[in-house]
């Protein structure tokens, strides 16, 4: 592969209940490939420790490592959940996010209303995104504004996928938008 046809991606993972869980196999091995490749991967993850062993392995093989606090962590510091935390976090994910300079943003999202400030950087600041959206429920319906957020940030991004059709199918359902 010719140098300039190399990229630099960044892979943000919501997942703030597990370690390692089937959405981070997928842009696991997603970005393993790509190192393997030559391209430039980093990934912003919720800090935990230990690190995941897949997340180790990784990191031997280059993977460049934000860690966020995540302030909806179930078992957290109670100083976590303070206000100042919550208002730094997405200032730091968005002064990594201009530090790393990606060509492409790849968005895994665990539900689909998981950190949609994070991505609402990327479309704002014009940067290109992709959104893996892994899970959504009946129970997760959106109110009138949280649905047009959806539809906004959602039809910005390069490319949507879902793991499901089902999904895709209620998320058109509950925004009244058909994604494609």
């Amino acid at each position: 592969m010719n140098r300039r046809d190399l990229r630099k991606i960044v892979f943000i993972s919501t997942m703030n209940v597990a370690p390692w869980g089937g959405s981070e196999e997928l842009w696991g091995e997603t970005a393993l490939h790509l190192l393997q490749s030559g391209h430039t991967v980093a990934a912003s993850v919720t800090r935990r420790r230990p690190y995941a062993a897949k997340l180790s392995f990784l990191l031997q093989n280059g993977l460049h490592l934000n860690e966020r606090w995540c302030p909806s962590m179930a078992f957290r510091p109670r100083f976590i959940s303070s206000p100042l935390i919550r208002r730094t976090g997405p200032v730091m994910f968005a002064s990594w996010l201009k530090r790393e300079k990606p060509d492409l943003a790849c968005f895994s999202q665990g539900s689909v209303s998981e950190d949609l400030d994070l991505i609402k950087f990327c479309a704002d600041s014009g940067l290109p995104y992709a959104v893996v959206l892994h899970a959504n429920a009946e129970y997760m319906w959106p109110d009138g504004q949280r649905a047009r957020d959806f539809v906004d940030l959602y039809s910005r991004a390069r490319r949507l996928f879902f793991v499901s059709e089902g999904n895709r199918t209620l998320l058109e359902t509950q925004t009244g938008h058909e994604f494609t």
